[in-house]
């Protein structure tokens, strides 16, 4: 089935051609990348339902312009921007449109944000199977860039897990498309940028965990050679895994990392999971020692930010005398409260966290 692109100007038939009349003006608006790099002057529309975006094509079509699709814009480059044409904003299409607590199925609108169904579903003891670095990022985004988490190596990137999903063509058709219907169109929409029309209706099948925590494991790796090693040897029995290369390094320090691997509890093991998997409970304090507003933050942090203190920080965190210096940690299971169940950039070790010790066995065998 031949679908026409939505990078190319939708063409009116030669029966509905008309004079081109500029778009409204107060639809026009800055529209800027995530990186907050690069931005452009779009008209603006946020639809709330199928038929608004159905009339937006339909706009499109008759005044020969172009149509860019916009989740909650969280790419780094430029993949949502289409300067003097349309940006089609689905933020407001967010509905959760069906649940099942039993199998873990849900179905959302393309603009439902990974944070908008983890936060529905966790106290029925679900998440998603791929969480990116934000966990603000669109359904219907991720679909169509196809999406990949810390998990990656395990689990591969979200469309894996797409039971099936609506889309609308630009020519006003809605296709439902899964592994068994319209399969070509499945596959090609997925990671597909847009190009090939709007998800409306996404299905997504979701992971069962059994507490509200993680146990995390944090060392650091003496050279590149160090971390490959690591990170075959834990790839099969970890859930997560990330590293923090040290660019600054050089010689035979070069490559030298801060990784953290990390795993879902199994049942059982979290003796309060009704309690962990409250959504209250994942929520981040706003303050840091319940004093210092997390938004002044970066006061603190400025004076780091300067080369000479990166390299001394960075340091600190990935040589080997840090890393004996805190081994004791090893002999944990570290469970902490975060706003994400997928590996979070600053693991902090406080009063609050609950710990489990546990005699460390090699990595090869699973804990």
């Amino acid at each position: 089935m031949a679908i026409e692109p939505l990078n190319t100007p939708i063409q009116p038939k030669p029966t509905e051609r008309m004079p081109l009349v500029p778009l409204p003006y107060d639809r026009l608006e800055r529209v800027s990348a995530w990186g907050m790099n690069t931005s452009v002057c779009s008209y603006v529309y946020r639809p709330t339902t199928i038929e608004g975006v159905r009339e937006v094509f339909e706009t499109a079509r008759t005044q020969g312009r172009k149509v860019a699709l916009r989740g909650s814009g969280c790419s780094y480059g430029d993949a949502s921007l289409l300067a003097e044409n349309i940006s089609l904003d689905l933020t407001r299409m967010n509905r959760i449109l069906a649940w099942s607590p039993e199998t873990g199925v849900i179905t959302v609108e393309p603009g439902a944000t990974i944070r908008d169904i983890w936060r529905y579903v966790i106290e029925d003891g679900w998440w998603s199977p791929v969480v990116s670095g934000t966990m603000m990022v669109s359904l219907g985004g991720a679909l169509g860039m196809n999406i990949h988490g810390k998990n990656n190596f395990r689990v591969g990137p979200i469309g894996d897990h797409v039971v099936e999903f609506d889309l609308l063509t630009p020519k006003g058709e809605i296709l439902r498309c899964s592994r068994t219907e319209n399969t070509e169109l499945f596959y090609t929409a997925i990671g597909g940028f847009g190009m090939l029309g709007c998800f409306v209706r996404i299905t997504l099948q979701l992971k069962k965990i059994y507490s509200g925590h993680l146990s995390v494991h944090a060392f650091a790796t003496a050279d590149l050679r160090g971390l490959f090693q690591e990170f075959e040897a834990r790839m099969g029995v970890a859930d997560y895994l990330v590293a923090w290369v040290d660019c600054f390094a050089k010689g035979k320090a070069l490559g030298r990392s801060l990784v953290h691997q990390a795993d879902y509890l199994p049942k059982g093991v979290d003796p309060v999971p009704a309690q962990t998997l409250r959504v209250q409970h994942q929520d981040l304090p706003e303050t840091l020692f319940g004093v210092i507003p997390k938004s002044l933050m970066w006061r603190f942090l400025k004076p780091l930010s300067i080369r000479r203190s990166i390299r001394k920080v960075v340091r600190l965190a990935t040589t080997k005398p840090i890393d004996r210096r805190t081994r004791h940690l090893r002999s944990y299971w570290i469970t902490y409260r975060t706003g994400s169940l997928s590996i979070s950039r600053e693991v902090s070790f406080s009063t609050r966290v609950l710990c489990r010790q546990k005699r460390r066995k090699p990595v090869s065998q699973p804990n």
